[in-house]
C-alpha cells in the first residue's frame, strides 16, 4: 500500500480526501502524548508567498521578513508486522512523530499503539526532524518494532480500543465530550451520479418529491428531521463489556512478574472472562469473580501484542464486527472524524443510553484530572506560562510566525477546555473552595492552576455600580477589553488567559495566575490604576511606555487624575486597569472592563458627575435608564468612527490642496497677461515715440513690472494665519478685475470648493465624506496625510521652494484636522477618555477645555451610533445586502457595526413601519424575548435546589412556551391510553394526576411558583429595562401573533443561548389541556463559553490580498493568494470556521474557472467543517447547503441538489420560517430543478411562493418577480398549461418593459416568448376544439405530440439561470484556459443587478473574513 505524508494542511488537501491510502492527518486522532504535525512545525511557504501584497500590509520591514523554507521530499519504506511494505513520500522538515500518527491512522494498524521505528538498526527519537537522522535518505527502511508497555502506556491503548468501537456512535457528539460534534451532510447529499430524468418505475427512477413539511405554507414543524438517518447511524456492538477489572492495582509481588493492569471483558457470546497487561501485551489469566488468579488461561496461552488481536482470539463475534466498525468508520470524510478545536453541543438529543464501563467511571469520578497528566512531568500545566511564553516566541518571519501562532491556537484551544470543565465542577459542587468559609455566591476556587471566581457582588464591591448585575456583567466587558489588547501584541505587556462560563444560570470567570499575586493582598500587588475604581489611583513608569502605546491603538486619551493624596497622575488607560508585576518580572494588567468610553445614552446623572449629551439625542429618547455602570461602546464602533472621521481628514486635506492649487494657477496667468500686455504696449510706443519718450516709458515699465510683482506676490503667498482665523478667508480673498470668463469659472469652482470645506464643521456626522470605506496600514494618520499632500504637490506644474512646501502642508493639515473635530491643531488625532462620568475617579482639572473636549467627542461617536450605524444597517437590511436568519446572525451583525445589542429596541421601533422588513422586526422582537428570558433564567436557576433542575427547567420552558395556563411539574407519562383502560380508570387516573400535581405545588419552593402570566410580566418589564421597547403581550400566543415568530424559533434560540439540551420528539405548544415538556425530557445542561479566539494574521493578509487581485480581474493571482491563505490557517489545525469559509470561497472560484469537481469538493469540506464547528443548524451552515446544492447539480448529482436544498429549506422554516429572503431563494432554487426532471406540479408551487415572498420583499414591479414570473410560464408551458403561462408571461414581460425598456434584451426575450405561446395556445386549443367535434383526423396522439414538442430545458440553461438567481452574474466557461485569458470577474450582485446589466461584469464581491463565533461575549444590558 503507498501512501504520502503531507504534515501541511496545503499539502495535504487531496490526501485527506482519500483517508485510506495511509496519508497522516494535520491533526492527530491518536494519543494526548503524540505531537501533530500542526505543533510541531511551520507549513512550506510556497514561491508565490513572496509577492508584495501580503507583505505590504504586514509588519514592519526591520522587524519582519518572509523566508522561503527549502523543504526536501523523498520517498521511504515501511516494514510493519501485519502488513506489506509499503512506499511513502516524507519531508526533511518532518519530525519522526508523523511517521508515527501516520501508522496509527492506517485501517491495518489503527489499533498499534506501543511501537518504535527503527532504521538500520538504530531506534528513532519521535521528535528529531528527519533531516537530522543519519541514513535518512531516499530508499531508507524503517522498521515498526512492538515495543514494551508501560502502564502509561497500557492504558492508552485500552482507551484508543475503546475510541475505535465508538467512533462511529454518536454518543460523544450529543453529549458534548473529546471534541466531537454532529454532521449530517454526508448522509443528506449522497453524491449521486443520477442524470437527473425521473425513471417512470422501478430501478434507476429518481424521486423527487419533497416532504409535507417543507412545503410551501406548510406550518408543520417537525424536530426529528433536524437529526436525520439516527437508525442508520447505529453501529455494530463488538464487545459487551471492555473495562478494568476490580482487582486491580496488581498487588506488589504482581507488579515484579510484569503486570500493569487487569481488564474484565464480557464477549457478545456471554462468556466472562479477566486479562491481563503485562509489559510485552495482554493475555487471559484464571482470575474469577470471587477469585484472584493472575496465572494465564491454560485454554488461551498466548500473548498478543494488541487487545484486539485478543478479543478476537476469544470472541469470533468480535472479528467478524471488528472488521465492519473499522471499514465504517473510514469510509467517513476524514473530516467526520477529526476533533474540533473548541467544544460544539447539540440542543436537541434522542435518550443515551448509559452502559456499563469502569473506564468512563474512573475518568468521570476523578474530578482532579484533565486527562494528559500522565504525559507530563509535573502533572499539571502553568497556564499563564505556557501563554507568556507563546507570547514570547520570535516572530520576524513568516515560519516564526505561524510556529507562534499554532502555539498560541493550541495553548488557548487547551486552556478554553480545561476552563470549560473546570467551570462545570465549580457549579456542580466538586471542587474545594479556598475560602470554604464565605457564602456560596462568594466562594472561589483554583483547580490546574487556573482560578475561578462566581459572578456576584462579593463583599459589595459593585455596590454602587449595580450590585450583582454590575457583577455578572464585569466579565464579559474585561473579556472585550483583553481581547483588545491580546491582539496589539506589544511586547512586554501580558494579558491573562481569560475565559467565560454561563452554566446553570451561573456566570463563572476562569484565569490563567499571576505567579505571586496569591502570596499578598490585592493592595500590595498593584502598581498601576486603581483598586477601588479610581479612588486610590497609583502609576508605576514601568507601564508608562506600554500603555502609551497601546493607547495609541486602541484610541484612549492620556488624561490626568488625583489619586487619594492628591497627587496629579496621567493616565494612558482606564484608572480600573490594573497593573501587576509578578515573581516572575512580568508586566500583567487586568480588569479591563472599562478599556473603551462609556454609552453616555445609558449613563445617569451622578453628584459631581453631570452627563452632558446633545440635544439630538435628546430628542431621540436619550438618555435611560440602566441597571449597572458599565455601559460602554465596542471596539468596532470605536475603529468605524474613526475610520470615518480619518477619510474625512484626508479627503479635506485633498479638497485645501486643490483649492490651493487653483489659486496658483489663477495668479500665475494672471501675471503672465499682465505682462504680456505691458509687452504689447511697450512695442507700440517704441515705434511712434522719440528716444526721450522712450526713456520715460522704461521708467513707467518698471515701476508697473515691479507693482505688477507685488501685487503677484501678494496673491501667492501661503496663508499664513493662525488657527483660530476663518478657513473661508483663504478663499474670499478679492481676485483681480482682469479675470477672464474662464477665470471666473475656474474661481467659483474654487469657491465652491472651499464652501465644502468650511460646511464640514457644521456637519461632520452627516456628510457625505463618513461613507468612505477605511484602509488604514501600520503608518500613523498624519503621516498619511502628508504623504497624500507630497504626492499632490509633486504632480503640480508649479514647483515650490522647500520652505514653501513645508509651510503648505502644515496649514492644510491643520485646517483638515480642525475640519474633522481632530483633538490635535496639527495632525488627526482622535481618542476618548475612558474615565469619563466614573464616579470615584477625580480629574485633574474638571472645568478645563480638554475635559470638555472629551465630553464633546463622546457625544459625537453616540450620535454617530444612533444617527448614522443604525440607520446604516437598517438600509443594508432594506437593500437585502445583508438577511439575518435567527437571533445568533443578527448579533454578529450589529456587533460587526459596533452596534450594542441594548439598541434592538431602537431598531425594532425604526423598521416596525417598513413593509419590506417585517422578517427583521420578528426576529429583533424574538431576540429580545430570548435574551430577556435568559436574564430572568439565570435568577430562576438560582432558586432551584440541585434535585429539581429538570423540572425546574421543564416548567419555566411551560411557562415560556406552552399554551397550557397552569403547567406542572410532573414527570412525562406519554399521550397513549391502552385498550384495556376504561372511562372509570381514565377518571381515577385523571383525579390521582390532579392530586398529584397538587402535592407537587405544595412541595416545590420558590421556582415552582412561576405560572405564565407573572413570566410573561416579569418579560414585558425586562424588556422595556433593557432594550427600551413595549412588549404588550401577556403570553406566547399573543407574542406569536402579534409579531409572526414561531415557538419552536424561540425554543431553538432559548436553548442555545443558556444551554438546554432537550430530547429528540415533537412537542404540542398548542394544546391548552397537555404542557408539552416534562422534567425527563431535559437531557443536560451544557456550558456557553466566551473566550479569545487568536487571529492567524498573515492568512488574513493573504485571504484580503486575494480577494483584492479578483476584484482587479487578476483571477489565477487572487486564486493562489487565498489558496495560501488555506495553507497557512493550518495555524487552527484542518478543522476551523475560518478554513471552512476559505474553502467556501475556492470552491466558488473553481465554480467560475470550470472546474466543478474541485469546487464540490472544497464546498463539501466547507460544510462538514461549518456543521461540526458552528452546528447542524447555524446560518453559515444552511448558506453553504445552498451552495453545495448548485454545485453538486453542475456535476450531474440532481438528486443530491434537491436533498441538499430540502435540507436547507428545512433549517430556514425552523430557524425563523417561511416570511423570509433567504426562503424565497431557496425555493426559486427548487422550482428550476424540479423544472429539470420533469416535476412541473412541484416547481409551479415552490416557483409560485417565490415570487409571492419576492413581491413582499422586494416589491410587484422587482425584476426578481419578472424572472419567478417568467420560471412560472416556462413550467406552466411545459404542463400544457398554456392559458396559465401565457398570462404569468404578459405579467414579466410588463415588469421588464416598464424597468428596462423596449429595447433590452430581457424585454425583447420576453416579447418572443408571448409570442411563441400565444402560438402554442391558439394550436393546443384548435386541436382541442377539433378533438371535441370529433373530428377523425386528431386524437390524443396528435395532442400528445403537441405536449412532446415542447421544448424542456436543458441541464445547461438551468444552471445558467441558477447562476443568475443566485447572484453569479458571469457565465461559466465550460473550459479552464478560456477562464483563464477571458480574466473573469466575480460578481455577487443581487439578481435585479445582473438582469440590468447582462452584458457588463459586474463589480466583484467583498468577501468577509469571518471572526471566531464564540470569541467575545454579547451585550448583557
Amino acid at each position: 500500500m503507498a501512501g504520502v505524508i503531507h504534515p501541511h494542511f496545503h499539502t495535504s488537501e487531496k490526501a485527506l480526501d482519500h483517508p485510506n491510502d495511509g496519508c497522516v492527518s494535520p491533526t492527530s486522532e491518536t494519543s494526548d502524548d503524540t505531537t501533530s504535525s500542526e505543533d510541531a512545525h511551520s507549513p512550506k511557504i510556497n514561491a508565490s508567498m513572496q509577492e508584495g501584497d501580503p507583505t505590504k500590509s504586514g509588519v514592519d520591514e526591520n522587524q519582519s521578513e518572509n523566508v522561503l523554507v527549502i523543504d526536501t521530499t523523498f520517498t521511504c519504506k515501511i516494514i510493519a508486522p501485519g502488513m506489506d511494505p509499503f512506499e511513502i513520500k516524507v519531508s526533511s522538515e518532518e519530525i519522526t512523530q508523523e511517521i508515527r500518527n501516520m501508522l496509527m491512522d492506517t485501517e491495518e494498524q489503527c489499533h498499534r499503539t506501543c511501537f518504535a521505528l527503527n532504521l538500520n538498526g538504530v531506534t528513532l527519537d519521535a521528535y528529531t526532524e528527519l533531516k537530522n537522522i543519519p541514513g535518512m535518505k531516499e530508499g531508507a527502511e524503517i522498521k515498526v518494532l512492538e515495543d514494551l508497555y508501560t502502564v502509561r502506556e497500557a492504558r492508552f491503548h485500552v482507551k484508543r480500543i475503546k475510541e475505535i468501537l465508538t467512533s462511529c456512535e454518536l454518543a460523544d457528539s450529543y453529549a458534548g465530550t473529546n471534541m466531537c460534534s454532529l454532521s449530517f451532510v454526508n448522509g443528506i447529499w449522497s453524491g449521486d451520479g443520477n442524470n437527473g430524468r425521473k425513471g417512470k418505475t422501478g430501478e434507476g427512477s429518481m424521486d423527487c418529491t419533497p416532504p409535507e413539511y417543507i412545503m410551501p405554507k406548510s406550518k408543520e414543524r417537525p424536530l426529528l428531521p433536524l437529526h436525520p438517518n439516527l437508525v442508520e447511524n447505529k453501529v455494530l456492538s463488538c464487545v459487551k463489556i471492555l473495562s478494568y477489572d476490580h482487582w486491580n492495582p496488581p498487588p506488589s509481588y504482581r507488579k515484579l512478574h510484569g503486570d500493569l493492569l487487569y481488564l474484565q471483558i464480557t464477549t457478545l457470546e456471554e462468556k466472562k472472562y479477566h486479562a491481563t497487561a503485562c509489559t510485552k501485551g495482554f493475555y487471559i489469566n484464571q482470575t474469577t469473580e470471587e477469585e484472584f488468579n493472575p496465572k494465564p488461561s491454560p485454554n488461551f496461552k498466548t500473548c498478543h501484542h494488541s487487545l484486539v488481536d485478543l478479543l478476537s482470539m476469544i470472541s469470533p463475534a468480535f472479528k467478524r464486527n471488528w472488521s465492519s466498525v473499522v471499514k465504517k468508520r473510514y469510509a467517513k470524510h476524514i473530516y467526520e472524524r477529526m476533533p474540533t478545536p473548541y467544544q460544539v453541543y447539540s440542543w436537541l438529543a434522542p435518550q443515551p443510553e448509559h452502559t456499563i464501563d469502569l473506564v468512563r467511571m474512573e475518568d468521570g469520578l476523578m474530578t482532579g484530572r484533565l486527562g494528559y497528566e500522565d504525559n507530563l512531568p509535573s502533572g499539571s500545566r502553568d497556564w499563564n506560562e505556557e501563554f507568556q511564553i507563546v507570547k514570547e516566541l520570535p516572530k520576524k518571519t513568516l515560519p516564526e510566525r505561524v510556529d507562534r501562532e499554532r502555539s498560541h491556537f493550541k495553548v488557548n484551544s487547551d486552556f478554553v477546555w480545561a476552563a470549560t470543565r473546570g467551570a462545570q465542577l465549580v457549579v456542580d459542587g466538586c471542587l474545594m473552595p479556598i475560602n470554604p468559609g464565605e457564602e456560596t455566591k462568594m466562594q472561589m476556587f483554583i483547580w490546574n492552576n487556573i482560578f475561578f471566581s462566581m459572578g456576584f457582588d462579593v463583599k459589595d464591591h459593585y455596590k454602587e455600580f449595580g450590585g450583582d448585575y454590575a457583577a455578572h456583567v464585569a466579565p464579559a466587558k474585561d473579556l472585550q477589553g483583553v481581547k483588545s489588547y491580546q491582539e496589539l501584541d506589544i511586547e512586554g505587556l501580558c494579558t491573562l488567559g481569560t475565559v467565560v462560563v454561563d452554566y446553570r444560570g451561573y456566570r463563572v470567570t476562569a484565569q490563567s495566575i499571576i505567579p505571586g499575586i496569591l502570596e499578598k493582598e490585592q493592595e500590595q500587588s498593584v502598581v498601576q490604576g486603581s483598586i477601588d475604581f479610581g479612588k486610590t489611583v497609583v502609576a508605576d513608569s514601568r507601564y508608562k511606555p506600554l500603555l502609551e502605546k497601546a493607547g495609541v491603538s486602541l484610541r484612549i486619551r492620556p488624561h490626568k487624575v488625583i489619586n487619594h493624596e492628591g497627587e496629579t497622575i496621567e493616565l494612558y488607560s482606564s484608572a480600573d486597569c490594573k497593573g501587576i508585576v509578578g515573581n516572575d518580572s512580568r508586566l500583567y494588567i487586568l480588569d479591563l472592563l472599562r478599556t473603551f468610553p462609556v454609552d453616555i445614552n445609558y449613563t445617569k446623572d451622578i453628584e459631581g458627575h453631570e452627563v452632558v449629551i446633545s440635544e439630538d439625542l435628546r430628542k431621540a429618547g436619550y438618555p435611560l435608564e440602566s441597571r449597572h455602570s458599565f455601559m460602554t461602546l465596542r471596539q468596532e464602533l470605536v475603529d468605524a468612527f474613526v475610520d470615518m472621521r480619518y477619510m474625512g481628514f484626508v479627503r479635506t486635506a485633498a479638497l485645501l490642496l486643490e483649492q490651493q492649487r487653483q489659486k496658483r494657477e489663477l495668479a500665475s496667468s494672471a501675471k503672465k497677461q499682465s505682462e504680456a500686455d505691458s509687452q504689447q504696449d511697450a512695442d507700440d510706443k517704441s515705434k511712434s515715440d522719440t528716444k526721450t519718450e522712450s526713456d520715460s516709458k522704461m521708467e513707467l515699465d518698471t515701476k508697473t513690472e515691479a507693482d505688477t510683482k507685488t501685487e503677484t506676490d501678494t496673491k501667492t503667498e501661503p496663508d499664513t494665519k493662525t488657527e483660530t482665523d476663518s478657513e473661508t478667508e483663504l478663499d474670499t480673498k478679492k481676485e483681480p478685475d482682469t479675470k477672464t470668463e474662464s477665470d471666473s469659472k475656474t474661481v467659483s469652482d474654487s469657491k465652491t470648493v472651499s464652501d465644502s470645506i468650511a460646511a464640514l464643521d457644521e456637519t461632520e456626522v452627516k456628510a457625505a465624506l463618513n461613507n468612505f470605506p477605511a484602509n488604514k496600514e501600520s503608518d500613523s494618520d498624519s503621516e498619511k496625510a502628508k504623504k497624500l499632500v507630497e504626492t499632490l504637490l509633486e504632480s503640480k506644474e508649479t514647483k515650490l521652494s522647500e520652505d514653501e512646501e513645508t509651510d503648505l502642508t502644515e496649514t492644510v493639515l491643520k485646517k483638515a484636522a480642525r475640519a474633522v473635530g481632530s483633538l490635535s491643531d496639527k495632525e488627526f488625532s482622535i481618542s476618548f477618555n475612558p474615565d469619563l462620568y466614573q464616579p470615584k475617579v477625580t480629574h485633574a482639572d474638571p472645568d478645563s477645555e480638554a475635559l470638555k473636549t472629551d465630553k464633546a467627542m463622546l457625544n459625537k461617536i453616540t450620535e454617530f451610533l444612533v444617527f448614522h450605524q443604525i440607520p446604516a444597517f437598517i438600509q443594508t437590511c432594506s437593500d437585502h445586502t445583508l438577511s439575518p436568519v435567527d437571533g445568533q446572525s443578527l448579533t454578529e451583525s450589529l456587533h460587526t457595526r459596533g452596534i450594542n445589542i441594548r439598541y434592538l429596541g431602537r431598531i425594532a421601533n425604526l423598521i416596525k413601519d417598513i413593509p419590506t422588513l417585517p422578517y427583521l422586526y420578528a426576529i429583533c422582537v424574538m431576540e429580545m424575548i430570548c435574551r430577556s428570558a435568559k436574564h430572568l433564567f439565570q435568577r430562576y436557576m438560582h432558586c432551584t435546589d440541585t434535585t429539581n433542575i429538570a423540572a425546574g427547567v421543564a416548567h419555566f420552558l411551560n411557562c415560556l412556551l406552552s399554551s397550557c395556563s397552569l403547567p406542572t411539574s410532573s414527570p412525562y407519562s406519554g399521550d397513549a391510553i391502552t385498550p384495556t383502560q376504561t372511562k372509570s380508570t381514565k377518571r381515577k387516573n385523571k383525579k390521582s394526576k390532579n392530586k398529584q400535581a397538587r402535592d407537587n405545588a405544595l412541595e416545590r419552593s420558590e421556582w415552582g411558583a412561576l405560572v405564565p402570566k407573572s413570566l410573561w410580566e416579569k418579560l414585558n418589564s425586562d424588556v422595556k429595562e433593557h432594550f427600551n421597547f413595549t412588549l404588550n403581550c401577556d403570553s406566547i400566543d399573543t407574542a406569536c401573533e402579534l409579531y409572526k415568530f414561531q415557538k419552536v424559533s424561540l425554543l431553538r434560540s432559548f436553548c442555545q443561548r443558556v444551554g438546554i439540551q432537550i430530547l429528540l420528539r415533537e412537542y404540542n405548544f398548542d394544546n391548552r389541556q397537555r404542557q408539552p415538556f416534562y422534567e425527563d425530557d431535559i437531557i443536560n445542561m451544557y456550558p456557553v463559553v466566551k473566550h479569545v479566539a487568536p487571529k492567524a494574521t498573515d492568512a488574513y493578509r493573504f485571504f484580503t490580498s486575494g480577494q483584492a487581485k479578483i476584484q482587479q480581474g487578476l483571477f489565477k493571482e487572487g486564486y493562489n493568494l487565498i489558496h495560501e491563505s488555506l495553507n497557512l490557517l493550518s495555524v487552527y489545525g484542518p478543522m476551523h470556521s475560518e478554513t471552512a469559509a476559505c474553502c467556501r470561497l475556492l470552491g466558488r472560484l473553481n465554480y467560475l474557472m470550470g472546474d466543478f469537481g474541485e469546487a464540490l469538493s472544497y464546498q463539501q469540506k466547507a460544510a462538514i467543517m461549518n456543521e461540526r464547528c458552528l452546528g447542524i443548524d447555524h446560518p453559515s451552515t444552511i448558506t453553504d447547503y445552498v451552495h453545495l446544492a448548485i454545485y453538486s447539480f453542475a456535476n450531474n448529482q440532481i438528486s443530491s441538489a434537491l436533498q441538499v436544498l430540502y435540507r436547507s429549506r428545512y433549517l430556514l422554516l425552523l430557524s425563523f420560517g417561511e416570511q423570509h429572503p433567504d426562503v424565497a431563494l431557496v425555493d426559486i432554487n427548487i422550482g428550476l430543478i424540479l423544472n429539470g426532471v420533469g416535476e412541473y406540479e412541484l416547481a409551479c408551487n415552490f416557483i409560485s411562493n417565490a415570487k409571492d415572498l419576492f413581491i413582499i420583499f422586494y416589491g410587484a414591479s422587482s425584476l426578481k418577480v419578472a424572472t419567478a414570473f417568467h420560471l412560472l410560464a416556462r413550467s406552466y408551458s411545459c404542463r400544457g398549461d398554456f392559458r396559465t403561462a401565457l398570462g404569468y408571461e404578459k405579467s414579466a414581460y410588463m415588469v421588464y418593459n416598464e424597468r428596462l425598456g423596449e429595447g433590452h434584451e430581457k424585454t425583447k426575450e420576453s416579447s418572443d416568448c408571448l409570442k411563441h405561446l400565444t402560438h402554442q395556445a391558439v394550436v393546443f386549443q384548435k386541436k382541442m376544439v377539433e378533438l371535441g367535434k370529433g373530428d377523425k383526423g386528431v386524437g390524443l396522439p396528435a395532442i400528445q405530440a403537441i405536449l412532446q414538442s415542447i421544448q424542456v430545458p436543458s441541464v445547461r440553461s438551468i444552471l445558467d439561470t441558477l447562476n443568475v438567481v443566485n447572484g453569479i452574474a458571469v457565465p461559466v466557461p465550460l473550459n479552464p484556459v478560456v477562464m483563464q485569458k477571458s480574466l473573469p470577474i466575480i460578481s455577487s450582485v443581487k439578481a435585479d443587478e445582473a438582469a440590468v446589466s447582462t452584458r457588463e461584469p459586474a463589480p466583484a464581491p467583498t468577501i468577509e473574513f469571518p471572526a471566531s463565533k464564540v470569541a467575545v461575549a454579547d451585550d448583557l444590558d
